[in-house]
């Protein structure tokens, strides 16, 4: 599900962008960066779901979690991140 995506990373220092996902599930999310990050890292994202999706009114979620993969591309970088919490935002 190709979904924008709203990230914040913590490499040291702040670091945020708006990338776009390939996958969402309740375990976690894949998405696309332009900007290189590193596995272990914190991440916060924030998603707003779809009326498509949910045959209602979008809802915005906010999650936290850690980086967990990076997949270097030719032009982007393929993360993947885990849901430790999130909440509606």
């Amino acid at each position: 599900m190709r979904l924008p995506v709203s990230v914040k990373v913590s490499n040291g220092a702040l670091h945020e962008e708006v990338c776009v996902t390939r996958d969402v599930s309740s375990r976690g999310v894949f998405f696309y960066s332009d900007s290189p990050m590193r596995a272990g890292a914190d991440i916060e994202y924030t998603l707003t779901l779809p009326r498509e999706m949910l045959m209602m009114e979008p809802v915005r979620i906010r999650y936290r979690g850690k980086v967990v993969r990076v997949e270097p591309d030719a032009a982007q970088y393929g993360v993947a991140a885990t849901v430790h919490r999130f909440e509606y935002a």
